[in-house]
């Protein structure tokens, strides 16, 4: 008999808060390239969103209603 191996389907949207750009672009795709090799299907906030200055007027609506557009998970971490 053989075994079924059921594998979830995961979409993760991954977003980094920095305020510089650079940094925040290498770690987005850094963590990309890491959760693809798990076969996770990733969106980083710079190829969604594009280049936004994270601050006082930071647009928590639009980041939530575009995530749950991809159907994604969400996960914060500190």
């Amino acid at each position: 008999m053989k075994s079924i191996k059921l594998i979830a389907a995961i979409t993760m949207f991954i977003m980094v808060l920095a305020q510089d750009l650079n940094v925040r672009n290498v770690v987005e795709t850094d963590l990309k390239a890491a959760a693809e090799k798990r076969g996770i299907k990733v969106y980083t906030s710079i190829e969604t969103l594009g280049a936004m200055i994270v601050g006082k007027k930071f647009p928590a609506d639009a980041i939530l209603a575009k995530v749950k557009e991809l159907n994604a998970e969400i996960k914060l971490r500190k």
